[in-house]
């Protein structure tokens, strides 16, 4: 659920900032994503447009549309998260780095590759801007 996952990013926020545990972030981002995967069964897709999708699917139910592709190019599925982040006008780009390690582990696992565009804790925004692309970098047609 929304509220679940809320919490969940919370806990790993106060994980990635301390001193002395930030470095646990990393790995429990990516175990977290493992786990999504395989209880949700999702598989590797080939065009942009399957990406986007496939990375909103991974997300928490989005009735809110907090999970935005934006624009699909040749290069990427573009994407803004809505969700008020625990990071949000920290500063902490490292803290942020490590909790996005999350999104980057789904893509990897579904044949994708994310980058951070924007953050919302450094850009001064409410919402983060990423880019979605396949993870060997082709330049296959988009679907539909």
């Amino acid at each position: 659920s929304l509220r679940t996952f809320e919490r969940t990013l919370a806990l790993l926020a106060v994980v990635a900032r301390h001193r002395l545990f930030g470095q646990l972030a990393k790995p429990l981002t990516a175990a977290l994503a493992w786990l999504n995967v395989r209880v949700n069964g999702h598989r590797p897709k080939e065009s942009l447009t399957a990406l986007g999708q496939t990375w909103i699917a991974m997300m928490p139910p989005n009735d809110q549309e907090l999970f935005r592709i934006t624009e699909v190019t040749d290069e990427a599925a573009f994407a803004e998260i809505h969700l008020h982040c625990p990071l949000r006008g920290s500063g902490d780009g490292q803290a942020c780095h490590a909790l996005m390690n999350y999104d980057r582990s789904l893509m990897k696992a579904v044949g994708g590759q994310l980058e951070v565009l924007e953050s919302q804790a450094t850009s001064g925004k409410t919402f983060c801007r990423l880019a979605i692309r396949r993870e060997n970098g082709s330049q296959q047609e988009r679907e539909p």
